[in-house]
């Protein structure tokens, strides 16, 4: 009855890892899929050698020592295993595939460096307030593995600050120091076993703040599957955020918009086909993702008609990324040798009272711009 009461939270870990387990497996198609089932197989796998380990430590005159000494092994190899495979998932996010596959490897001699130590390492099982708990060499050294991959972690979410997306990056970065500070109380309070719980709130973390399938599909429905900018339902929802924190406030802020329009693509459609009238819109989107580096994002709010908004301090270089786009975007051309051509109106606050306003003025000057472009 104790070792139940003594392994209640224990069990609800248990039943909470085993549920996201199945479900990631199920509904979870990231590109970072395998890596977080792995994540999840670790930390399950850990928190039911935490619930034996606890009942084997506390009856070492029924358990024999090899079966406990293995149960303990297994309990910390876990652990390390499940932080290998967090710093590997950021690798992963941070890196073109093949440099994350590298890093992988080469952070693979930590656990690989512990298994082979482990033979020559002892564990001790002395009587702590409350519970019996492993203490020793074996011990430590799990300790220090989780620690190193902690402190990578961290480093590598620092160096790759820009490459991580801003809501990922907030995510993580708790995660591995709550991590990092439960491992290191567990080293001075060693009868503490929170490991198991430790475990199981990171994984619960990283699910729902990271991996969630839910959020993810409503961010596919922000973005254009065939430009790879933000779809016309992000603008919808940007102009309305936009308008209440920049334009509808006490000092209202700068705002510039820029609309483009592909030149002639009907009669490139018509000629060579819509594939051939696909590829401009991409390398229209390509050209605008390049220079436009200042936008607040870019939107293809129609078939070949693509939105970018400046807010506040980035308005000023709204003029000079638009005239990269234009010098730049006619050296552009198909396989088969279409150039790519485009009109672009450039608007901002004097134009207009709100950011509609604003983008119908840019919309009007682009139609100019168009209209000067065919005279010429």
């Amino acid at each position: 009855m104790n070792i139940l009461l003594t392994i209640r939270a224990e069990i609800i870990c248990l039943v909470i890892q085993v549920f996201l387990l199945v479900y990631s497996a199920l509904y979870n198609k990231s590109k970072t899929e395998r890596i977080f089932l792995r994540i999840c197989c670790w930390g399950l796998i850990h928190v039911v050698f935490d619930i034996i380990t606890v009942y084997t430590v506390n009856h070492l005159e029924i358990v024999p020592k090899g079966v406990n000494w293995l149960c303990h092994v297994i309990f910390f190899m876990a652990a390390i295993m499940f932080c290998y495979e967090f710093l590997n998932y950021i690798f992963r996010i941070s890196y073109p595939e093949k440099l994350a596959k590298k890093l992988r490897l080469i952070s693979t001699a930590v656990p690989v460096l512990y298994f082979a130590l482990i033979p020559f390492l002892e564990i001790e099982y002395p009587a702590g307030r409350g519970t019996n708990y492993s203490y020793g060499p074996c011990v430590f050294a799990g300790y220090g593995c989780t620690v190193v991959l902690f402190v990578s972690s961290i480093v590598m979410i620092l160096i790759n600050n820009k490459k991580i997306e801003k809501s990922v990056r907030r995510a993580l970065i708790p995660m591995v120091l709550f991590m990092f500070g439960s491992v290191m109380y567990q080293i001075f309070v060693p009868e503490f076993l929170f490991t198991g719980a430790d475990v199981t709130l990171v994984t619960v973390g990283m699910y729902f703040a990271v991996e969630n399938p839910t959020e993810r599909y409503r961010s596919r429905a922000f973005i254009d599957l065939d430009t790879s900018v933000k779809s016309k339902n992000c603008y919808d929802e940007d102009v309305v955020a936009l308008e209440q924190k920049y334009r509808s406030c006490v000092s209202p802020k700068d705002v510039a918009c820029v609309v483009c329009d592909l030149n002639g693509l009907k009669n490139v459609n018509d000629t060579y086909g819509h594939l051939i009238g696909d590829e401009l819109i991409r390398l229209a989107a390509s050209a605008l993702k390049e220079h436009l580096k200042s936008a607040y994002d870019i939107y293809r709010v129609g078939g070949d008609e693509f939105v970018a908004i400046y807010v506040d301090e980035q308005v000023y270089r709204a003029e000079q990324e638009v005239n990269q786009v234009q010098n730049h975007s006619g050296k552009l051309h198909t396989g088969n040798g279409c150039h790519l051509s485009m009109a672009i109106g450039l608007a901002k606050s004097s134009d207009g009272d709100s950011i509609l306003d604003i983008v119908a003025a840019a919309d009007k000057k682009m139609y100019q711009e168009k209209a000067k472009m065919k005279e010429g």
